[in-house]
């Protein structure tokens, strides 16, 4: 990935979903799915469920992209508006 601009912030979309890249804040965004619905974490390498693995979950996903070894995304149903 020597080529990949890790510096951009790609938004990726149709008309059903948006990927934009994960940012610090979004732990408020989040936190519900977090704490209200834990499974969806189940099958994540780091578990996200409950608030202190999200911040540590959400910490990992933004070294990876210092590092540039990752690039984090959030996940946005348009349909549903979340």
């Amino acid at each position: 990935m020597d080529d990949f601009d890790f510096t951009t912030d790609l938004i990726l979309e149709n008309e059903r979903v948006q990927l934009r890249p994960l940012k610090e804040i979004d732990i408020e965004f989040l936190s519900g799915f977090s704490l209200n619905e834990p499974e969806l974490w189940n099958y994540s390498l780091l578990p996200g469920s409950g608030l202190e693995n999200l911040k540590k979950y959400i910490e990992f996903a933004l070294n990876g992209r210092k590092a540039k070894t990752s690039y984090p995304f959030v996940v946005f149903d348009k349909r549903m508006g979340n």
